[in-house]
């Protein structure tokens, strides 16, 4: 070791020697002191980042988050956020929670709790095709699809109240994979099309009445 060396070795050893303890390095020319407990910006007090604790929690555990509130509803089950009605049954601005599971479609204002509607039993119900207007008169429909070995069938959801307004069937001719909806010639209303892996000729429906 050459004496360039050793002064190399004692100015490290001076820097670290100087430090306040507990600190690796030294601090930042612009760094700025920790905000004091409680007065930072950004609240995130629990693991799902909801803002929703406790208040007597509310001082640091990340471990419970509150539950705003809960509805069972059976068997496997998803769900869709969109605005399907209103007072007048129309959208308002306002969206609500459309679930389903146990065979059953039900809508929740998200805002109290209050359930909705609850749809009527449908058997083999597995997924939610389209939350939207189908037929361009300004209210939304919910197309729930299902399947059972016999057939596979599209229910047609009012919004507004979860009544049946229309049934589409067929018989599944094989694999049959949720039904893709658009609007396939523009006029603002929806087709419906069959998605099969058993057939080069899918069946098309619409909703323009």
């Amino acid at each position: 070791m050459n004496s360039r060396t050793i002064v190399r070795v004692l100015t490290v050893i001076a820097l670290f020697a100087s430090m306040a303890p507990g600190l690796t390095g030294p601090a930042a020319v612009h760094a700025a002191p920790n905000p004091p407990p409680g007065t930072w910006p950004f609240w995130r007090y629990d693991l799902q980042r909801t803002n929703r604790v406790p208040p007597a929690v509310a001082g640091g555990n990340i471990t419970q988050p509150a539950i705003k509130w809960v509805y069972p509803v059976g068997g496997y089950s998803n769900a869709w956020v969109a605005d399907i009605t209103g007072e007048t049954g129309l959208p308002d601005g306002l969206p609500e929670i459309i679930t389903y599971g146990g065979g059953r479609v039900r809508a929740f204002n998200p805002r109290n709790a209050q359930a909705l509607w609850i749809s009527d039993l449908i058997p083999g119900l597995q997924t939610l095709a389209f939350v939207g207007d189908v037929d361009a008169n300004s209210s939304i429909e919910i197309l729930a699809f299902a399947r059972t070995a016999e057939r596979w069938q599209v229910h047609t959801l009012a919004g507004s109240s979860g009544q049946r307004l229309s049934l589409i069937t067929d018989a599944p001719g094989g694999t049959v994979y949720v039904p893709i909806v658009a609007d396939a010639n523009g006029d603002g209303k929806m087709e419906l099309f069959e998605s099969t892996a058993m057939t080069s000729t899918p069946t098309i429906y619409t909703f323009a009445g």
